[in-house]
């Protein structure tokens, strides 16, 4: 069941939100990446080429298994998110991801759990509905520069 949580976006000033928030997440994870360490995520883009890790594409823009999955009716209703609406919750939690960003941006506070817009991508309402997920990974957010990184860490990987 989703926690009813503020959104992420609350107290931000405009212009950190989106790409440069993402390059904000990329940099600081690049200081406490460890060789092998890869991190499951929507927002492939900013954050993988900042952060140096290896990066699972929860919606299929780069991964082919995902990208060939067939569209599920709930996913894409009053979708406006072409190329993100397809996912596989229990092929990312297959391979195994050191990290998973489920709350995709920074946060005044420590935000566990998931929000309506996190809601919207079909791996992470799998990811987070899975027992595997829920046995396997913790909670660890990472504070920098006065804004948090909502990460969720397995159980062995804790920074």
């Amino acid at each position: 069941m989703p926690i009813n949580l503020p959104s992420a976006k609350a107290n931000k000033p405009r212009e950190i939100v989106s790409t440069p928030e993402f390059v904000a997440i990329g940099r600081a994870l690049s200081e406490i990446v460890q060789p092998g360490d890869s991190i499951a995520l929507v927002p492939i883009g900013a954050i993988g080429y900042y952060s140096g890790m290896d990066v699972y594409d929860m919606v299929g823009l780069v991964d082919e298994t995902i990208a060939h999955e067939p569209f599920a009716q709930e996913f894409i209703k009053e979708s406006w998110r072409p190329g993100h609406d397809k996912g596989d919750g229990s092929y990312i939690l297959q391979r195994e991801p050191t990290y998973i960003l489920i709350v995709d941006r920074l946060t005044d506070e420590p935000l566990p759990g998931v929000d309506d817009w996190a809601l919207q991508y079909k791996s992470v309402v799998e990811i987070w509905n899975s027992p595997l997920f829920q046995e396997q990974y913790q909670f660890c957010p990472i504070k920098t520069k006065g804004w948090y990184i909502n990460l969720y860490c397995r159980n062995s990987s804790t920074p």
